[in-house]
């Protein structure tokens, strides 16, 4: 079992918002499962996989390969990333998520990948 840290870099936009970090479900069949849950319900729940504005969580994984996307519900619409493959490896993994605002009412989120440094 190896781990997959994830990041959540502070930013002042949708700081109060929590971040859900979706590991191997395919993003199109995650929106398709959401949109008949209740918005409300969606934007406060949190569990193991919620990230909060400057949290790093870890998440188990096995040693195969999979995917991750982090998404974030708002009232009427959601910020997702871009999936990002998980190579098959013992490896731990370490995935940074950003928010990104243009000043002009714009988010979007992004994800990134790094390997994890090996301990010796």
């Amino acid at each position: 079992m190896r781990k997959l840290y994830i990041r959540r870099e502070r930013a002042l936009a949708c700081f109060a918002i929590p971040y859900h970090c979706v590991v191997d479900e395919p993003m199109a069949e995650h929106l398709r499962r959401i949109e008949t849950l209740d918005r409300r319900t969606l934007m406060l729940s949190h569990d193991e996989n919620t990230v909060r504005n400057g949290e790093t969580i870890c998440l188990a994984h096995d040693e195969t390969a999979g995917s991750l996307f982090v998404i974030a519900y708002r009232e009427h619409d959601v910020l997702a990333t871009e999936t990002l493959p998980i190579p098959a490896g013992d490896g731990d993994l370490r995935f940074t998520v950003t928010t990104q605002y243009d000043g002009d009412r714009r988010l979007s989120l992004s994800l990134s990948a790094e390997r994890a440094q090996e301990q010796n």
